[in-house]
This record gives C-alpha cells, sequence and structure tokens, in this order.
C-alpha cells in the first residue's frame, strides 16, 4: 500500500467504475461534477488516509484503494472502506489491506470502533466480514452496516486526530 498523491487522480478514479463489494465511499462524497483531480484532492482533504493498493510485483500499477473516513450522522463513526479492481479480487488482497488499515486505525489514530458500509452482500462478502472480526450493525433495503470493536486504549490526545 502507498499513500495517494494527487497525481494519481485519473487512474484512483478509474478504480470506481466498477461495482464495489467493499464500502460506498466514493458514492457519498462523489459529486458529478468534479474532475477526477477535485475529486481526489477534496478526498484526501476530507479523508485522515487514503491508500493505493499495489502489488509487490507491479508497484507502479494501481489495483485498488482503501481509506479511514469519518461518516454518519454528525460524521462521529470512523469507518474503513476500499475497492479493488475485479480481476485482483479473491486473492485475500482486500483482507490484507483491510486488515493493515484496521492497525492502523487502532494504533496510530486511536479508534475504538470501527465500522464498513457495504452496498453489496454475497457470501464471499460476509466470510471477508467474518474472517476481520467484523458483526452486522444495521440492515437496510440497500446497505449494510457492519462494525468491529478494535478493544484498544485510547490516549486522550490521539483522539482529537480524526475529529
Amino acid at each position: 500500500m502507498r499513500k495517494l498523491c494527487l497525481s494519481e487522480a485519473h487512474e484512483f478514479c478509474h478504480l470506481h467504475s466498477f461495482p464495489q463489494q467493499y464500502g460506498t465511499y466514493y458514492q457519498d462524497l462523489y459529486a458529478h461534477d468534479e474532475s477526477p483531480e477535485e475529486f481526489t484532492k477534496r478526498l484526501l482533504w476530507l479523508a485522515k488516509c487514503v491508500y493505493t493498493i499495489r502489488l509487490k510485483s507491479a508497484p507502479d500499477k494501481i489495483i485498488g484503494s482503501c481509506m479511514i473516513y469519518k461518516g454518519g450522522k454528525n460524521r462521529k463513526d470512523v469507518y474503513v472502506g476500499g475497492t479493488l479492481l475485479p480481476e485482483y479480487r479473491n486473492r485475500g488482497i482486500m483482507v490484507e489491506a483491510f486488515n493493515q488499515m484496521l492497525e492502523m486505525a487502532k494504533y496510530f489514530y486511536g479508534v475504538y470502533e470501527v465500522k464498513i458500509l457495504l452496498n453489496s452482500i454475497n457470501d464471499q462478502v460476509v466470510q471477508i466480514m467474518d474472517k476481520l472480526g467484523f458483526r452486522m450493525d444495521k440492515k437496510s433495503s440497500n446497505t449494510n452496516v457492519y462494525s468491529k470493536i478494535l478493544q484498544q486504549y485510547i490516549p486522550r490526545r490521539t483522539t482529537n486526530l480524526l475529529y
């Protein structure tokens, strides 16, 4: 994984032209009249961390992305979201990326609970949520929210990083 740079805006936005499985942050934040550069700039400003997913064998090619961001009512909940190009799914790449994001949320940002908003549910996605330790929180007709308690002591000074 590598932090997203503004110079990668077109490649980053191309990721989101495929149906997503692992979160809806792109649809939630995208203003349809924005250019890829404008969207990427705003996303980098709004989110605490946005990372691109790359293979070790091809470090210059972006195959996915994941991020930690605030959402929900009054933007007080912490979410992780991500996407992966279809040809790289079913290889365990997203599980590995999300594990890294959860560790970052827990130790770097001091997050107690993290959520993920899913707009596509199938057996594979449910298995991934189970592997990652997420449990169903809320279910509606078009989205499902899963949550996970990270059970980490939160030092007072680090909680302000996300708020």
